[in-house]
């Protein structure tokens, strides 16, 4: 039986990250379990349907918690290990959408804090009335996994959209009102739609009343132009071939990760 080990420390001291070192290092499954209620995690989480408040930490690992009312359009942003619940304030249902990624990638300056969006007020907006930018983007910035996320609100007209194109990063749109055309099908309010990077994609509203929906763009290690995984490795391969130094680091790869491992015992 192998001894058990226990990292303690708050939350963004690298935990985690020496728990997977270790693993990688003894050759063993690394398998994340949330305690707490807390997790690794970063989210958001959108109220479609009723009104509740969203209770979360004021700063990470503090505990003082912060009752935020929240109605339809309203979303939050949180980051990993960010505490946080929900309770619903009415004697109605509340229909709530969650957005969940982790990946490998890591920054660690300038990264977006907990942020609360009231989308519900730019939904309320009238779409004959002159919108401003702050109407059309609702939020910008780096968080500790994703290059840029992004959200913003879009009215399209009756008869109007966009061509099909193919974007580099994963998106995900929230229909409140109208009826669009998009993938081929159409879809009536309310509705979720998610295009996948590299997933060529248009929309049309094909009602008589203005559609309004709330998009969501999650920015990876991507460009802004997508490139598909076979191309990525060619142009990888071939930037390696001039600088000798990636070179280097790729064989130490190799040698570590494949030929050690393939040996025979």
């Amino acid at each position: 039986r192998l001894p058990l080990l226990a990292i303690m420390g708050p939350p963004g001291t690298g935990r985690t990250s020496l728990a997977r070192t270790v693993a990688e290092t003894l050759g063993r499954r690394f398998v994340r379990i949330s305690m707490h209620g807390i997790h690794d995690e970063e989210e958001i989480q959108m109220v479609i349907q009723g009104q509740a408040e969203m209770i979360v930490e004021d700063a990470k690992g503090s505990n003082q918690l912060i009752h935020h009312p929240v109605k339809q359009g309203d979303f939050v942003y949180l980051p990993g290990n960010w505490r946080h619940t929900y309770k619903n304030t009415s004697d109605k249902p509340v229909v709530c959408l969650i957005f969940k990624w982790l990946t490998d990638e890591y920054h660690s300056e300038d990264s977006l804090d907990f942020t609360l969006v009231k989308g519900s007020e730019a939904l309320a907006v009238e779409s004959g009335e002159i919108i401003d930018a702050k109407y059309n983007l609702l939020l910008e910035g780096k968080t500790d996994y994703l290059r840029k996320l992004q959200s913003h609100i879009t009215r399209l007209q009756p008869g109007r959209g966009y061509a099909a194109h193919v974007d580099s990063y994963d998106v995900g749109i929230v229909l409140y009102e109208g009826q669009v055309e998009t993938l081929g099908e159409t879809v009536d309010a309310p509705a979720f739609i998610f295009y996948a990077a590299g997933e060529k994609h248009g929309m049309k509203n094909t009602s008589n009343t203005f559609a309004k929906h709330i998009a969501f763009e999650f920015h990876g290690k991507h460009g802004d132009i997508y490139e598909s995984p076979r191309f990525r490795r060619r142009r990888k391969l071939k930037e390696s071939l001039t600088n000798p130094g990636l070179v280097i680091k790729h064989l130490k790869w190799v040698i570590k990760n494949k030929l050690f491992k393939s040996a025979p015992k």
